[in-house]
């Protein structure tokens, strides 16, 4: 009897290291995105845009970005960053005012980690379609999105500044 209590109690200890391991390596994938949490915000004459990202929690970091104009909001994405297969990829959707979705109901656009260094990450879609890259000096957050259409880049870039106390 003392064995099968033995064997039992080690073998749920193993299975919950095994579980910690697999949580604490996908927490590992997402370490260099902690400097992107929190509140960032543009003010650009009556246009607000706003960036928010929550800490990291389990296995993912989520987000969302409004663009308001004269006291209206016309746009917004909502992200989930989660460890697939070991790699961080970052899961958008894209809405109207209305939320309308741009992409299909079951359909995100799905753009894996691609590079990260402190404070700098590139998200890039594996076609090379879309990149976003961001950097933060300080309390100040870059985010630069790339197009590549008809084999002609662009860059789009928005200068975001960290909220106090967020």
């Amino acid at each position: 009897m003392e064995k099968g209590l033995m064997a039992g109690l080690l073998a749920g200890i193993l299975a919950a290291a095994c579980l910690c391991d697999g949580q604490q390596g996908r927490s590992t994938a997402l370490k260099a995105l902690a400097f992107l949490s929190g509140r960032w915000v543009s003010e650009k004459g009556a246009e607000v845009q706003e960036e928010n990202w929550l800490p990291v929690s389990g296995d993912s970091m989520i987000g969302s970005f409004r663009v308001v104009q004269g006291g209206k909001a016309v746009f917004y994405e909502f992200w989930a960053v989660e460890v697939d297969e070991g790699r961080s990829v970052l899961k958008l959707k894209h809405f109207n005012a209305n939320l309308a979705g741009w992409e299909e109901k079951d359909a995100s656009t799905r753009m894996p980690l691609v590079s990260s260094a402190e404070d700098d990450v590139v998200f890039a879609e594996t076609d090379g379609s879309v990149s976003l890259h961001y950097h933060r000096k300080g309390d100040l957050l870059t985010c630069t999105v790339h197009h590549v259409r008809n084999g002609q880049g662009s860059d789009e870039t928005f200068a975001l500044t960290r909220v106090s106390g967020q």
